[in-house]
C-alpha cells in the first residue's frame, strides 16, 4: 500500500474485529490523536449493523423470518437493505434475491450442508422464495407464504459502505475497509492514496491479481467459499433463485463498484448467471468485472468486461 503526501502529519491505524459472522478489518489515515475515537465508533456502528441483519443472533430478521411481520420502527439498516435489495433484484433480473432463505435453509449452509430431497426442494422453491412475497404496509415488512429472506449476499457490501463513510466523516485522510473480501478504498480530494486489493485465485491459495485503485469496492464471490461433496459431487453456497440448486460453472465472479454494498450484490448474481448474466446487466451498473470460468475438464479461463482496465493491475 501507498501513503499519500500527508502521511507525516497522521499515523496508520489498523484494527481487526468480528463482524457479521466474520472479521473487519480496518485501516485508517488519520492523526494519532483522533485515532482511538474512531476506531471506538466504527465498532459501536458495526456492532449495532450485525443487531439488525446477522441471522445468527436475535435478530430482527429472525424474528421477522418467524413472524412473517415486523415493524421497521427505528431499524434503519434493515430498511435501508431492504430498499436497495429490491433494486438490485431489478437490475440483476432476480439472480439477485435475498427471498430464498427457505432454500438456503433446506441445504443446511452454511452450518452442516447436505444435499435436500428434490421433490422437497422443488416444492419450497416454488411455495416460499419470490420477492413479490414481500411487501409494504404502512412502516411494517410482512413475508407471505412462508418466504424467509437472508441479506448475507448484501450485509457485508452495506456494512462495508458506512463504516467507510463514517471513517471519513470522522476526519480519517484515506480508509480501507474489508469484511469477508468485500472492501471499499478512497481518500479525501487532498490526499492521493494508492490501495493494493488482492483478488483470490479461486483454484489455489493465493490471489490470482491485485488491483492498483485509489477509491471505489471490490467484491468477489465465489464457490470455494463454503462448499461440501457428497457422492463425488461438489456443491456450493451460490443458489441460483431460478432453480434452488447451487451454481455450477463459475468459479468467481469480482465486481468493481462505487459503492460496496452494488458490488456485494451484483458478484452473487454474476457467479449464479455468468457471463450472459454479466451482458445482461444495465448500463453503468458497475465499472468493470471479471469472471472466472470453469470448463468441465477443470480448466479455468477469464472473461472480463469490455471496461476492464489493466491499469488496475499492480
Amino acid at each position: 500500500m501507498f501513503l499519500c503526501a500527508e502521511a507525516p502529519q497522521s499515523s496508520e491505524i489498523r484494527r481487526t474485529f468480528p463482524a457479521l459472522g466474520t472479521f473487519a478489518t480496518v485501516v485508517v489515515q488519520i492523526p494519532p490523536d483522533e485515532g482511538p475515537l474512531l476506531v471506538d465508533s466504527l465498532q459501536r456502528l458495526l456492532s449495532d449493523i450485525e443487531q439488525e441483519l446477522s441471522l445468527f443472533a436475535e435478530s430482527p430478521i429472525r424474528r421477522l423470518n418467524s413472524e412473517g411481520r415486523l415493524h421497521l420502527n427505528d431499524r434503519r439498516h434493515l430498511r435501508r437493505i431492504l430498499i436497495a435489495s429490491d433494486s438490485l433484484r431489478e437490475i440483476t433480473g432476480g439472480l439477485f434475491d435475498p427471498s430464498i432463505g427457505a432454500v438456503v435453509e433446506l441445504w443446511g449452509f452454511p452450518g452442516e450442508p447436505s444435499v435436500p430431497d428434490s421433490f422437497r426442494l422443488d416444492s419450497v422453491l416454488r411455495a416460499h422464495t419470490g420477492w413479490s412475497n414481500v411487501s409494504w404496509a404502512g412502516d411494517s415488512v410482512i413475508l407471505s407464504n412462508g418466504t424467509k429472506v437472508d441479506f448475507g449476499a448484501i450485509a457485508k457490501g452495506y456494512a462495508v459502505d458506512l463504516t467507510y463513510e463514517r471513517a471519513i466523516e470522522l476526519g480519517a485522510t484515506a480508509a480501507l475497509v474489508e469484511i469477508g473480501g468485500e472492501v471499499r478504498c478512497g481518500s479525501v480530494d487532498s490526499c492521493e492514496r494508492v490501495w493494493k486489493v488482492g483478488i483470490r485465485d479461486p483454484r489455489g491459495q493465493g490471489v490470482s491479481r491485485v488491483l492498483r485503485i485509489s477509491r471505489g469496492s471490490i467484491a468477489t464471490s465465489g464457490d470455494y467459499e463454503c462448499r461440501f461433496r457428497e457422492k463425488g459431487v461438489t456443491y456450493c453456497h451460490l443458489i441460483d433463485p431460478r432453480t434452488g440448486w447451487p451454481e455450477t460453472g463459475v468459479a468467481s465472479a469480482t465486481v468493481l463498484c462505487d459503492r460496496c454494498v452494488d458490488a456485494d450484490a451484483l458478484a452473487t448474481a454474476l457467479a449464479v448467471g455468468g457471463v450472459e448474466a454479466a451482458q445482461g446487466l444495465p448500463e453503468g451498473a458497475c465499472w468493470a468485472i471479471l469472471i472466472v470460468l470453469e470448463d468441465e475438464t477443470g480448466e479455468t479461463h477469464e472473461w472480463r468486461s469490455s471496461t476492464w482496465k489493466e491499469k488496475w493491475n499492480g
